[in-house]
Order: structure tokens, then C-alpha cells, then sequence
């Protein structure tokens, strides 16, 4: 009874926010072998290291541009003309908003790019350093998920298996989270 009342008012927050509800069908066949469980190991700690990499820079960026420009409306100002430039240069905002256009080409075969979650990495960073508040767990999604894309293939496991591994592990790694992540 407790789960059918969460999942009522989850339903009508998310409803009555205008929240989009995002879910996705893993329908690819993996053999749990020795040699899986090994890729997805070597997997884990390269979404793990990102992760890591994630929070790590984004801590020192914050430190750094804070130092760098101390006025809080300067900085966003300043930064804000930096970003919007930079996101018209890649790909024409591509890499703008939360990134769950990344996240919905990861899982539909859509086109990306080697370096998609390199550049959302860097674009959030630069971004959340900056100021902006808001928007962080959904482009760590899209940086696990497009980085997924890319290394499916070196691994040779399937796309959309490798893109789910990749959002929820680098999320797990930037968080420090463990129990969300695997309910993910």
C-alpha cells in the first residue's frame, strides 16, 4: 500500500510539475561469461575514473574561476558570453540544455560522436563552475550514456548495453552514490 501512495504522488508531482518521465527498454541479449564480466569490469573503471574526473575538476573550476572573477553576477556574465559562444561553435547547441538529447540518440541509434561526451563533460563543468545553478545529474547521465556509445563497439558489447552501464555508473561515480544507481 505504501508503494501504490508513492507512486501515486510521484506520478501526480511529476505530472502537475510538467516533468517528462524517461524510461527505457534494454532488449539485447548479453552472455553473462567470464569474459563479459571482465569487459564490464575494465568498463566500470573507465566510467568510474570520469565520474571521478567530473567531480574532481568541477570542484577545482569552481575554485579556480571563483578566485579569477569573485563577483558571483560578474562571473556569469563573463563566462555566460564565453559558453553561449562555445555552444553555436559546436555543433549549433548540440550540447546545450540537459542533454537528454544525448541521452535519447544513446538509446535509438541515432548519431554520436566520439567526442559528444567530451564535450557535454567540459560544457557543464565550465557551466556549473560559472555560477548556473541547476542541471547537473541529467548531463552526467548524458556524459555516461554517449560515452557508453563510444566504447560499445572497442568492447564489442552492444550499444544500448554499454550506454546504460555508462549512465548509470558515471552518474554513481560523480555522486558517490551506490543505492540510486542501482535501482537505476
Amino acid at each position: 500500500f505504501p508503494a501504490l501512495i508513492a507512486a501515486f504522488v510521484a506520478s501526480y508531482v511529476s505530472h502537475f510539475l510538467g516533468l517528462e518521465k524517461f524510461s527505457i527498454n534494454l532488449d539485447v541479449a548479453v552472455t553473462m561469461d567470464s569474459q563479459t564480466i571482465f569487459k564490464m569490469i575494465i568498463l566500470g573503471m573507465v566510467f568510474g575514473v570520469v565520474g571521478g574526473l567530473f567531480a574532481y575538476i568541477l570542484g577545482y573550476s569552481k575554485q579556480f574561476i571563483g578566485n579569477k572573477i569573485p563577483d558571483l553576477s560578474k562571473r556569469i556574465f563573463f563566462v555566460g558570453i564565453l559558453i553561449s559562444f562555445l555552444l553555436l561553435i559546436f555543433h549549433m547547441g548540440r550540447y546545450s540544455g540537459l542533454g537528454t538529447n544525448l541521452i535519447a540518440a544513446s538509446f535509438s541509434g541515432e548519431s554520436i560522436y566520439g567526442y559528444d561526451w567530451l564535450i557535454k563533460f567540459l560544457l557543464t563543468i565550465l557551466t556549473l563552475a560559472a555560477g548556473f545553478q541547476g542541471g547537473e545529474v541529467t548531463p552526467i547521465f548524458s556524459i555516461g550514456a554517449s560515452l557508453g556509445v563510444w566504447l560499445a563497439p572497442l568492447f564489442g558489447l552492444p550499444v544500448e548495453f554499454v550506454a546504460a552501464l555508462g549512465y548509470a555508473s558515471v552518474f554513481s561515480s560523480a555522486t558517490n552514490t551506490l543505492i540510486a544507481p542501482a535501482l537505476i
